[in-house]
């Protein structure tokens, strides 16, 4: 009888913990297009010795309206180097601003990433690689 039941609390603890995680995020990509779309805006300039300065802005609207942050990934050779959640501001009360300087040969190779809740458990990240935004001439 102590087997039986061994054997039912096992299979009950593995098929609790095979299954889906109660919070998850989907990733999507954003072409120039589409953020253009959605209202997202990037631009950046130099910034002396600390490389390139890129800013990120949006409305709060459509998509974006439940924002929760922004994050940054850096990458080089295959090798993932950075990630990070950036600080954001609301220069107004439906708007977010974020910005992070970086050397320009890893600009290329950068995705920002603007997370909204899509639900109670559930959030969709807006995955915009900078290459598609940024002139590479104009950041060296």
């Amino acid at each position: 009888m102590k087997t039986i039941f061994r054997i039912s609390a096992l299979a009950f603890l593995l098929t609790a913990a095979s299954s889906p995680c109660f919070a998850m995020q989907e990733n999507m990509e954003v072409s120039k297009e589409r953020a253009k779309a959605m209202g997202v805006a990037i631009r950046s300039h130099t910034n002396g010795e600390a490389g390139v300065k890129v800013w990120i802005e949006f409305k709060t609207q459509g998509v974006l309206k439940n924002f929760a942050r922004v994050e940054l990934e850096m990458s080089a050779g295959g090798k993932h180097l950075v990630s990070a959640p950036l600080l954001a501001s609301r220069p107004t009360a439906d708007s977010v601003s974020a910005y992070f300087s970086a050397d320009p040969v890893y600009l290329a190779t950068s995705v920002l990433t603007i997370v909204a809740q899509d639900g109670e458990r559930t959030r969709i990240g807006y995955r915009l690689k900078l290459r598609d935004f940024i002139e590479q001439e104009k950041a060296q």
